[in-house]
């Protein structure tokens, strides 16, 4: 990268925001009330799988949206549901990898004082 960057007479920094603003399409390339539409399906269908509740999703311009979830961890399937959407998001396709990640975003509850802080029916 340092050597295509010295090619250029640019810095790495500056070879890498170009590399990254190449990759990602404009937001008027999107058309937001079919994205909006499906967006609603996903919800929908979230909205039918028991412990799951829908919290917020990205702005429709957004190159890389994103949905936020929450899984009741008190449900007895809290742990079934958690392994059956990773498997439906990250792995379903046999010949293609989908270009999708489901992962969970906060830190666990030990960094964050334990489960009694956050949940006060224990």
């Amino acid at each position: 990268m340092q050597l295509e960057a010295d090619a250029l007479g640019k810095t790495i920094e500056e070879r890498v925001i170009e590399i990254l603003i190449d990759g990602i399409a404009p937001e008027n390339n999107f058309d937001k009330e079919h994205i909006n539409k499906c967006l609603e399906n996903i919800k929908h269908v979230l909205a039918k799988i028991p412990c799951v509740q829908f919290i917020a999703n990205s702005k429709t311009g957004e190159p890389f949206w994103w949905l936020k979830f929450h899984i009741d961890i008190h449900s007895k399937i809290a742990w079934t549901v958690v392994q059956e959407l990773g498997y439906i998001l990250n792995y379903l396709t046999l010949n293609e990898k989908l270009p999708t990640f489901f992962y969970l975003a906060s830190p666990p509850l030990y960094l964050n004082g334990g489960l009694k802080n956050f949940y006060h029916g224990l």
